[in-house]
């Protein structure tokens, strides 16, 4: 009697690669407690077995569930997807478009990156930031010198913007974050520059979670870390994709040349040719995430190896 042997941990995975493939996951939602006190609302797009474990950093006056795409994407490739709305964002607690400090917002970096680690604590990690989140992750990245980080992707980071805010309105803002650090004021964003497809510029419009407020401090306080990007540049210290679209009109394609241009070591700089800011919600969203994805698990490889 001949017997037909078969690895069965080989038909399981082969099971979930067909479920990722071919069926949409549904994202968890959790509650966290930040470590300033603010109530923090997560998302999770779980993964069995990971490939990868990305950290998502989301930008200004937006919020995690505005990534599902992206998570369903990283799902069908086998890398899991995590990220909170920042305080003053989202579902999550504190006056829109504000943060009583700078380091909270990379405090919240951090308790994701712990929470994260709970659920996949042998998973290479990659740390996801977009817009002011590219510029959070990179300032991570230089002033908390983390060292359980497979790369970073900072998609259209805010290093430098795209137009000059006029010296009088800064020097004005300046002042008052001293005495009026909560006060906030509208971002003035026009909205038809965040993606040349109508449709996500129409769903951005109606999304009730999305707001165009910014405080005095984090005006402030992300302008001048930006500034601390370039200076620091020497310092970073993990693997880093930088990308950018070459059209995008709120934050600027030349900030992510300059930071590549000057940085040493693992630095990747992709330009996206007539992309607005949100690469990932462009026309041509399905080769980004392509690429990034990519990327991501060019580093967990090396990482594992």
């Amino acid at each position: 009697m001949y017997y037909i042997g078969f690895d069965m941990s080989l038909l399981l995975r082969q099971v979930n690669r067909f479920k990722r493939l071919y069926f949409l996951m549904q994202a968890s939602t959790y509650t966290w407690q930040g470590p300033d006190s603010s109530t923090l609302f997560a998302r999770h797009w779980p993964v069995t077995d990971p490939r990868a474990v990305v950290v998502l950093v989301h930008g200004i006056g937006e919020h995690t569930g505005r990534y599902e795409h992206v998570g369903q994407y990283f799902y069908s490739r086998g890398v899991a997807l995590i990220g909170a709305d920042l305080a003053g964002h989202g579902r999550s607690s504190g006056k829109r478009g504000h943060v009583g400090d700078y380091e909270h917002y990379l405090d919240h970096i951090e308790q994701t990156i712990t929470e994260a680690r709970a659920f996949y604590p042998e998973a290479p990690m990659i740390l996801y930031g977009h817009s002011m989140g590219g510029n959070l992750a990179l300032n991570y990245l230089l002033s908390r010198r983390p060292t359980h980080l497979a790369g970073v992707v900072a998609s259209a980071p805010q290093i430098k913007l795209a137009f000059e805010p006029p010296k009088a309105i800064l020097a004005v803002a300046r002042l008052l974050r001293r005495v009026l650090p909560a006060v906030t004021r509208d971002t003035e964003l026009k909205v038809e520059h965040i993606s040349r497809d109508p449709e996500v510029v129409a769903a951005y419009q109606a999304d009730e979670l999305v707001h165009g407020d910014v405080s005095f401090n984090l005006a402030v306080s992300l302008l001048n870390r930006s500034d601390y990007i370039l200076q620091q540049h020497d310092e970073l210290t993990a693997p880093l994709l930088l990308m950018h679209g070459t059209a995008d009109q709120i934050t600027s394609a030349e900030g992510s040349r300059a930071l590549a241009e000057q940085a040493q070591g693992d630095i990747a700089l992709k330009l996206w040719e007539g992309l607005y800011h949100e690469i990932h919600n462009e026309p041509e969203q399905q080769e980004v995430l392509t690429y990034t994805c990519d990327w991501i698990l060019q580093k967990a490889r090396a990482l594992s190896t």
